[in-house]
């Protein structure tokens, strides 16, 4: 039956994708933990690996070709500089691997780390092109993805293994936990900074049910930094998402939200798993952040002792072939060690003008809406998913498993750009004709283009 539930499900949101593009743009955010639900669930989509992501990007693809038909000049706001600097990045990440050390693991991650990039780099960002189309996404992602944690929460195949939840494939084959994880820390955003919508019952008791369920998952899941990053996020963006105007209101929701890592390991240690907290413990914690410095370390003295690599970098996955942490570990889990020693300063600093540029024009949005409490929790939301992939960024995957923190650098850039052209548009058409003294006062200037 849950099987059923769940292709019933995927078909959904499939359709959906097709007649519009906040759905599918919505289907691009969910597609992962999706991926995982319907191998779980169906022997066709395990013998078929790629099926969801080819079904995906072809979806995706044909909602841009919709897009382009209906409006060919919305190609203009394509080729902006996070995506063109973005696009650089990744070719010259590629173009490394001819000098790199290693080579057993690093072409494989770029063949498979390809279609990602053009999906949420490329074509996702087209799908959400002003602010009331990313308040409906968002919207959608929260009930949508609450959903998608239901039936997966319900699945007969999702099972612990040594503390985490996961599902089980098939044979010894099991989920990623993280995604899983990073699907729940998404929802605790959504539902502690969409403040607003249409329907406020239901988007309230959405919010409710999110923020719980996603919790849970996240936590247990045992993906501790998505749980962490998720929270302290939702604390420090929720004054953000909205003005205060009632103390009162505001202090109980922030100590409500501060309260829900305790809640959740409370719930896990009295209802469900106890196994679970031992990933929570102090020594594991400390244990695991000692690791990771040690791989940075690394990988940073070997790129420092040799002077070509401050300019080349040492070629993608290096980090393979100069650490002493073994076999096990393929790449460092952290992106700015990662491009400074692998792809070099030129491409460290190109990065680094990619996140500025993402700041200052998420910081332009949120200032031109400040004033309107629907667009406003819409644009906070936005920052907050672009922040919690950039803290994920450093703490798991190499640079080409990074496509969701991209795709929501580009779609800031990709809103603000249009959003300041309307607003230069709005600001002509208003102006009056000055260069015309015969012209009454009263009448209506020429509209832009000569129309």
């Amino acid at each position: 039956m849950v099987a059923i539930l769940t292709i019933a499900y995927f078909m959904l949101l499939a359709c959906g994708a097709l007649l519009s593009s906040t759905w599918a743009a919505t289907l691009v955010a969910l597609m992962f933990a999706l991926e995982q639900g319907l191998q779980a669930s169906s022997g066709f989509f395990i013998s078929n690996v790629q099926f969801v992501n080819v079904f995906v990007g072809v979806i995706t693809a044909v909602a841009v070709g919709r897009i382009l038909l209906r409006s060919p000049d919305e190609i203009r706001h394509t080729m902006l500089f996070p995506l063109v600097g973005t696009l650089a990045l990744y070719l010259w990440s590629a173009i490394s691997m001819a000098w790199s050390p290693s080579t057993l693991h690093g072409p494989q991650f770029v063949r498979g780390g390809i279609p990602y990039i053009l999906l949420f780099v490329v074509l996702a960002p087209m799908l959400v092109p002003n602010v009331d189309r990313l308040g409906s996404m968002m919207r959608l992602t929260l009930y949508l993805g609450t959903a998608l944690v239901l039936l997966l929460v319900v699945n007969p195949n999702l099972t612990f293994y040594s503390g985490r939840l996961g599902l089980q494939i098939e044979g010894s084959v099991r989920s990623n936990p993280l995604a899983i994880g990073e699907l729940g820390g998404c929802l605790i955003l959504l539902a502690t900074l969409l403040r607003e919508g249409p329907k406020q019952w239901l988007m309230n008791g959405a919010r409710a049910l999110a923020f719980l369920i996603g919790g849970l998952l996240a936590l247990q899941s045992g993906s501790r930094g998505q749980l962490i990053f998720a929270v302290g996020l939702a604390l420090i963006l929720l004054p953000v998402s909205k003005r205060i105007r009632n103390v009162f209101q505001f202090v109980a929701t922030l100590v409500l939200v501060a309260l829900i890592v305790p809640l959740l390991l409370w719930l896990a240690q009295t209802f469900l798993y106890a196994d679970v907290l031992g990933r929570w413990d102090t020594q594991q914690l400390s244990g695991g952040f000692a690791v990771r410095v040690l791989n940075d370390l690394d990988l940073l003295s070997v790129w420092a002792s040799n002077p070509v690599a401050w300019l080349t970098g040492l070629g993608f996955n290096a980090f393979a072939a100069v650490t002493t942490a073994g076999a096990k570990e393929h790449y460092p889990h952290n992106i700015f060690v990662e491009v400074l020693a692998e792809e070099g300063l030129p491409m460290f600093v190109l990065m680094l003008l990619i996140f500025f540029r993402t700041f200052r024009d998420g910081l332009w949005l949120f200032r031109r809406y400040a004033e309107q409490p629907v667009e406003r929790a819409s644009i906070s939301a936005l920052l907050a998913l672009a922040l919690y992939f950039f803290l994920i960024a450093n703490k798991q995957n190499n640079l080409w498993g990074q496509g969701p923190l991209f795709l929501y650098c580009c779609m800031i850039a990709r809103i603000r750009a249009r959003t300041a052209e309307g607003d230069a548009m709005d600001l002509a058409y208003q102006a009056p004709d000055r260069g015309d003294a015969d012209e009454p006062s009263g009448a209506q200037p020429a509209l832009p283009g000569g129309a």
